[in-house]
């Protein structure tokens, strides 16, 4: 996959899910949505980390 794709849609994906966990009431949706971000925003800092090392 290309790196700036991820780049991309990876903090897509983090907005997307506060915008929802902001919105959302459901208890169960915000678990899985804190969930999802969480791993997003561990797989981006783990690639901006692996490309300085580089």
């Amino acid at each position: 996959m290309n790196k700036n794709l991820l780049f991309i849609i990876i903090p897509a994906l983090i907005v997307f899910g506060l915008i929802v966990l902001v919105n959302s009431s459901n208890l169960y949706m915000n678990i899985a949505l804190a969930t999802t971000i969480t791993l997003a925003s561990g797989i981006l800092v783990g690639r901006v980390l692996q490309l300085r090392k580089n």
